[in-house]
């Protein structure tokens, strides 16, 4: 009887602490679920966005440290600014934000698009960086600008 107990008792352990224990990479695909994958590549710096078509690609099912993965949003997604929408994601699935745009602080205003944010989180032990930048080839195509908003947003995880 004690061994069943042991042995029930170590089995709940075992899958609690599985449970405890995100998933970055699910998590992440979650706050970004309504945003549209369309490419990567290796960046040696969080600033670099990797040259991407407009059209949708299949999502990684896992990311990779120093690389870039550009995202864009539809421009029917809702009023509210992006990087709200993204923090309160992120605080909801249990990821720690380190650092986001709080009031006008932490925007980057601009003539054309924006405003420009960045938004570094805590998963576990990886740390990563989801910042906006101006898509240029959205901006300047009026059938483009009228489907997309004018940023791409860029998730890379740092280590």
């Amino acid at each position: 009887m004690r061994i069943r107990v042991y042995i029930l008792v170590c089995t709940w352990i075992v899958i609690q602490g599985c449970q405890l224990r995100p998933n970055p990479d699910e998590l992440v695909r979650g706050v970004l679920a309504d945003f549209v994958y369309v490419g990567s590549a290796a960046t040696a710096n969080a600033s670099d966005v990797p040259s991407h078509a407009t059209k949708s690609e299949p999502l990684p099912q896992h990311f990779v440290s120093h690389r870039a993965y550009v995202f864009h949003r539809r421009n029917t997604d809702g009023t509210a600014p992006v990087w709200q929408i993204l923090e309160k994601r992120m605080q909801a699935c249990g990821i720690r934000v380190l650092a986001a745009p709080r009031g006008t602080n932490g925007l980057v205003y601009s003539y054309v698009g924006g405003p420009f944010f960045s938004i570094d989180f805590q998963i576990g032990n990886r740390r990563g960086v989801i910042q906006s930048q101006l898509d240029g080839a959205i901006l300047n195509d009026p059938e483009l600008s009228r489907a997309w908003k004018d940023e791409d947003y860029i998730l890379r995880f740092d280590n």
